[in-house]
């Protein structure tokens, strides 16, 4: 007799049963998942974010006040934006030549503010520049 039990039949009927449910399942999400990634619109999420944001911004600066009210509050967004633009140069405000390149060395700032200019250097024609064998600084040599 070679019968076997009744119930080990039932056993793995039942295990095979749960493989199966638990790969058709991973096959329904897997399905799903590329399906709402071949459907979503990201240049236009992206888009109304960005419009979203940007009005928000504008609602700061006092778009969003009465009319009477905006000049004062735009006058002083733009007076903060300016003085922030030109402390970006720190100690180096001034003496810059217009249109000339320079090499400038970053140092992290302080007091709320990420980086700050630690050296600057005017390139000019004739000289090679490169980083010192230190690794920090840039040195220069006189082309022949």
């Amino acid at each position: 007799m070679n019968a076997r039990p009744q119930h080990q039949s039932i056993k793995n009927r039942s295990a095979g049963k749960a493989v199966l449910t638990a790969v058709l399942a991973e096959i329904a999400a897997t399905v799903l998942i590329l399906a709402g990634r071949a459907t979503v619109d990201a240049e236009s999420a992206h888009d109304a974010g960005y419009q979203a944001g940007h009005g928000d911004g504008y609602g700061e600066e006092g778009i969003s006040l009465p009319p009477e009210s905006r000049a004062p509050v735009e006058d002083a967004f733009n007076s903060g934006y300016v003085a922030g633009a030109n402390d970006a140069f720190n100690q180096y405000d001034g003496g810059w030549s217009i249109g000339s390149p320079y090499v400038i060395t970053l140092q992290e700032g302080g007091a709320g503010v990420t980086y700050r200019i630690g050296s600057r250097v005017a390139v000019e024609a004739g000289v090679d520049y490169y980083l010192c064998p230190d690794g920090h600084g840039l040195c220069q040599q006189s082309r022949p």
